[in-house]
């Protein structure tokens, strides 16, 4: 099966990102926004973060880590990112020197200020990280033989769920196969991958790229999450994802909750079904 026809390869990530929620031209559903409105908290976080937009973007070393990776393996790093910019303002040192801002709230305020052509920025220490994850990944067989496979990363897919029009980008899709990939860093011990899948939502992200890739070609793909470790012993190994009765109305049922005037409706918690040990296979 030859998937890449339809697969769009020229869509920038930030511009794939802002054709994402119901108050934009394009009113597409992402696999960010199921996740957000069946949190904890949900439809408020939902009406705060996609309608009225007064969350300001999450930022963490995690993130920044996992971004750097998932660059290195689409090739599209020097598109995407900048070498940190060394800022001309700092404070005194005690023996008089001058030290200037790497870092921090400061830091971070001036760097708002500079032209960065719309790339996020990194630190030598932050790539080599990055660097080194990669070639663990390498290291592990059946992980090294999805990185070089023949297929498409970064590409953009539509479809629809319940009616409404969705949108995904796949880490790597493979081209011969109905494969998607999702490269994946955890902090944690690689054994405790499920609960880390649970607590951020993985099954659910897995679950709407199924669903979405089920209606654009008629048959539900292989979904491999490769995962390595960001702390000794980076351990990586890859685990596969299957489509639950679960997952599938949890996800339809975010999606049409969504669509509803959420501002009238009364705060509560949308449960979410528990990640199953029995939902992955490795």
């Amino acid at each position: 099966m030859n998937a890449l026809p339809l697969i769009l390869r020229d869509i920038p990530n930030a511009d794939y990102h802002a054709n994402a929620g119901l108050n934009t031209e394009s009113k597409r559903v992402s696999s960010s926004m199921v996740k957000t409105i069946l949190g904890r908290n949900g439809v408020r976080q939902f009406v705060r973060k996609y309608l009225l937009k007064v969350c300001a973007p999450y930022k963490s070393k995690g993130l920044k880590t996992g971004s750097l990776l998932h660059a290195l393996l689409a090739g599209t790093f020097d598109d995407e990112f900048t070498s940190a910019p060394e800022c001309p303002h700092g404070r005194k040192t005690k023996d008089g020197g001058f030290k200037p801002y790497t870092g921090g709230a400061k830091y971070e305020e001036w760097l708002a200020t500079v032209d960065l052509g719309g790339k996020d920025t990194y630190i030598p220490e932050e790539l080599e990280q990055a660097q080194a994850l990669v070639e663990h990944l390498r290291e592990h067989k059946e992980c090294r033989e999805m990185i070089e496979a023949d297929g498409i990363s970064e590409g953009t897919l539509y479809g629809q769920i319940a009616g409404f029009d969705c949108q995904i980008r796949m880490d790597k899709c493979l081209k011969y196969s109905p494969t998607i990939i999702d490269w994946k860093t955890t902090g944690e011990p690689i054994g405790n991958f499920r609960r880390v899948s649970d607590r951020f939502g993985y099954h659910l992200q897995a679950a709407f790229y199924s669903m979405v890739y089920r209606d654009a070609f008629g048959k539900l793909p292989k979904f491999l999450f490769a995962v390595v470790e960001t702390k000794e012993p980076f351990t990586a190994t890859v685990f596969e994802y299957a489509l639950t009765k679960d997952d599938e109305e949890d996800v339809e049922h975010a999606v049409q909750l969504m669509h509803k005037d959420l501002t009238e409706m009364d705060e509560a918690w949308v449960g979410v079904h528990p990640l199953k040990e029995t939902f992955f296979g490795e």
